[in-house]
């Protein structure tokens, strides 16, 4: 029998999957959002053997091993719980991505579980704009080094994308930044002497004293690219983000 506590569903149970998703049998759920009704307890979510999409945010989950028997699942939401212990994780072989922003995971060695699974690629342990974290980025500065040392080939972390054309673009910008700031750091020198005879100079004056409209226009080409692959990956992904809330919220 289902526990309810204050009008929350603190353990899961069949009867109520069934009841909020109106399938025959668990088995046959393939999206499911059971996000902020009080759960301790998932117990019976193993039986749901044909899930790929989980949103189980905002409840007091701690234990996640009754999740290993999900085999199909490549997108998991467990946000804003009580998660410390990753044991049951490495089961998940189809699991793809994972939000654990809010949690009680505190070191880099939590998420050895993750190691074992090839399809792996986006992780999420905090948040900036939500003001969500663990106490791992908070108390361990090379944390993101560390987790890239530990898992070679994920893609994202943090929402922060770690290799290809999309990391490449903060090191551009980071560039023309140093770039621009040079520019306009020689240009402030030259318009304090040519105040009294000489009009502010302008960009192509610049030319005449070290080039930098080369250098310019290299940076923005490479700008222009890196900006068109970002784009391009960005339309994937929200692409793939609204899929995914699709059919969450079925």
């Amino acid at each position: 029998m289902t526990n309810i506590n204050g009008g929350k569903i603190t353990k899961l149970t069949k009867e109520y999957l069934k009841n909020k998703t109106k399938e025959f049998d668990v088995s046959c759920i393939y999206s499911l959002n059971i996000s902020n009704i009080g759960l301790f307890d998932i117990g019976c979510i193993g039986e749901c053997l044909g899930l790929t999409v989980l949103d189980v945010s905002a409840n007091s989950i701690s234990s996640v091993r009754p999740l290993a028997p999900l085999k199909q699942l490549q997108i998991l939401k467990m946000s804003r719980n009580r998660i410390s212990d990753l044991s049951g994780l490495e089961e998940l072989e189809s699991l793809f991505t994972l939000d654990l922003c809010s949690n009680f995971i505190s070191s880099v060695d939590s998420l050895w579980p993750l190691t074992k699974l090839e399809k792996f690629a986006h992780l999420r342990l905090s948040d900036a704009i939500e003001g969500l974290s663990n106490p791992v980025c908070q108390n361990n500065e090379s944390y993101k080094q560390q987790i890239m040392d530990l898992l070679p080939d994920l893609k994202t972390l943090n929402g922060q994308i770690l290799s290809g054309k999309g990391s490449e673009f903060q090191d551009l910008c980071e560039q023309l930044d140093e770039t621009f700031k040079g520019i306009e750091s020689s240009t402030r020198q030259r318009a304090v002497v040519s105040l009294v005879n000489e009009p502010y100079p302008s960009t192509k004056s610049l030319s005449s004293h070290g080039e930098p409209d080369e250098r310019i226009n290299s940076h923005e080409k490479k700008f222009e690219e890196s900006l068109r692959q970002c784009e391009l990956a960005n339309a994937k992904a929200e692409m793939a983000a609204k899929r995914a809330e699709e059919s969450l919220s079925m």
